[in-house]
């Protein structure tokens, strides 16, 4: 199973919905509502898009529901920050657990597109894993692949 049928599954058991929506300039959205209903709103161009990067939204954004890091506007950036990383933290871990991912990079001789193709996640998800796991400096690893930091 790869990580988009993961993350669909999980979303599917915990009732969480997931709807094609304009969400303008974000790639997707997170909600609940005040009956406590989850609703993931992703944009076309990313379920029309590459499926390991649409695992990697939507992931995220089911991330957010599962852990309940929601926040709002009147929310501090410190705190927007911590709800990011959380959801971006549980997505990488239910994603690609760690076992998975250095037999994946030992299978491909440390080739972190081979890893990312191997796991069927993209390589954003590789390079924040390898953070996450090994405590590899993001920076280093995109420098390595020709790769600008975000």
């Amino acid at each position: 199973m790869d990580a988009y049928e993961k993350i669909i599954n999980i979303a599917d058991r915990n009732q969480i919905e997931i709807h094609e929506f304009d969400t303008r300039d974000r790639d997707g959205l997170a909600f609940c509502d005040v009956s406590g209903q989850m609703a993931v709103a992703i944009h076309p161009r990313v379920v029309r898009g590459e499926k390991a990067h649409a695992a990697r939204v939507i992931g995220h954004e089911v991330g957010h529901c599962i852990t309940g890091s929601f926040y709002a506007k009147k929310l501090t950036l410190p705190n927007i920050g911590q709800c990011e990383r959380r959801a971006s933290k549980w997505y990488i871990c239910t994603a690609v657990k760690k076992e998975e991912l250095q037999r994946a990079l030992k299978e491909s001789d440390d080739d972190y597109w081979g890893a990312a193709e191997a796991l069927g996640v993209d390589i954003e998800t590789i390079i924040e894993a390898c953070d996450h796991y090994f405590d590899v400096d993001p920076a280093a690893i995109r420098a390595r692949l020709g790769r600008k930091d975000r």
